[in-house]
């Protein structure tokens, strides 16, 4: 069965002078299933809460258990459906960029969080947002999350400074919980996260020392442990990366430069 593309809409979402919506309810399993084969995609961002049932998130192709107290934030170009093993009652919190674009170079962390704001959506790398962008929430972010649905229902002139408000601090504490994920996941995966740093930034030095910290090690012990592994070290498999890329990009001058050529000759 083929699968049908769902484009959401702002517009029939948000109300006209403000650019957030919070809204809970209940998503079924007679809906959201493994044959409803219904995709999503929205022009605005959104993170979602799940108070309740449990299912399979699926996004990009990717596929993530979830059960309650799990939190998520999507791209809108990300394409994303579940398939449900029970119903669910969940809190969406729809918003656009623009209501934290003022902020966004004060917002510091250590683990590109922030960077899904930045970078165009191609250009992410899914090694990190596998790991930062599903996560299992605490009490003091379903709080949180009640909270903006009371104030978004309240809807007084301050509303839209108080959701902002809390918008951005949602947001901090997901990226301080979804640190320390990361770190554990990042140690457990320690080959994968430096080829995924060499294969984005291959025509640069690799930075032992920085990669050693985020990976909570020393550089001495990021390169042993990365040999025994793999089997070679960092800087043999930077070597290869970069001679792979290079042999890539000559094959496709090249044939770029033959095509002229018959097109030169086809003209003549």
């Amino acid at each position: 069965m083929e699968e049908t593309c769902v484009q959401l809409k702002a517009k029939d979402f948000f109300p006209p002078d403000l650019p957030i919506a919070v809204f809970r309810g209940k998503n079924t399993k007679a809906m959201y299933n493994s044959e409803t084969h219904v995709l999503y995609r929205r022009d605005f961002w959104k993170i979602f809460y799940i108070y309740s049932g449990k299912g399979i998130l699926v996004i990009n192709g990717k596929r993530y258990p979830f059960g309650p107290g799990f939190i998520c934030l999507i791209h809108p170009d990300d394409l994303t459906t579940f398939e449900l093993e029970t119903d669910i009652t969940i809190s969406n919190i729809l918003f656009r960029k623009k209501v934290i674009a003022d902020w966004l170079a004060e917002l510091k962390d250590d683990n590109d969080f922030f960077s899904i704001f930045e970078i165009p959506h191609q250009e992410t790398r899914h090694i990190i947002r596998d790991q930062l962008y599903l996560i299992d929430s605490n009490r003091k972010i379903q709080t949180l999350v009640r909270e903006m649905r009371r104030e978004y229902l309240r809807n007084d002139p301050n509303s839209g400074m108080m959701l902002k408000l809390y918008l951005t601090e949602l947001l901090i504490r997901m990226t301080r919980l979804s640190s320390k994920t990361f770190s554990r996941k990042r140690r457990s995966s320690m080959v994968t996260y430096v080829l995924s740093r060499i294969e984005q930034n291959y025509m640069n030095p690799f930075d032992y020392r920085k990669a050693a910290s985020e990976l909570g090690i020393t550089h001495i012990h990021l390169c042993n442990r990365y040999r025994k592994e793999y089997g070679e070290s960092i800087g043999q498999t930077l070597f290869r990366i970069r001679l792979k890329n290079s042999k890539r990009l000559l094959l496709e001058t090249q044939s770029r430069s033959l095509k002229s050529v018959r097109s030169a000759d086809s003209m003549t």
